[in-house]
């Protein structure tokens, strides 16, 4: 192989690497996503849930206690810093949709970032095999 195939394996290999690397990006964001939507259903069926009723809560993943839902107007999310604020579902709500929507956005740009990467990557694969040729 001369130094100019050379060249474009590595650079070939490079840039499968970033493809991996967005393409596990893009499979945490589908997660986050999957979770946030969750918790939106959730959300949205809390205030029909009547007062007194015996829920699930989640303690950590897939570990669950029963509990009795005092207050089906309000909620308390999380600000950083373990400090939590008291919010309606309504309120919770729009937070859950502005991170949805966060996500989405980030998720366009890494599919543009994937489809141009694997562009790349298909033209340098073309110029190896014409190296390739060359040689033979």
């Amino acid at each position: 192989m001369n130094e100019e195939a050379k060249k474009k394996y590595i650079q070939f290999k490079m840039i499968e690497e970033q493809i991996t690397d967005l393409s596990s990006k893009m499979e945490m964001l589908e997660k986050q996503q999957s979770e946030l939507a969750n918790t939106r259903k959730a959300l949205n069926e809390l205030p029909n849930t009547p007062n007194g009723r015996e829920i699930l809560i989640p303690l950590a993943a897939g570990i669950f206690a029963k509990a009795k839902l005092e207050k089906n107007d309000k909620v308390f999310v999380n600000v950083g810093s373990n400090v939590t604020v008291g919010k309606t579902p309504e309120q919770a709500l729009i937070m859950v949709q502005e991170q949805m929507d966060q996500i989405a956005e980030y998720e366009k740009e890494l599919t543009a970032g994937l489809m141009k990467l694997s562009g790349m990557a298909d033209t340098v694969n073309e110029e190896l095999m014409s190296i390739q040729e060359k040689e033979q």
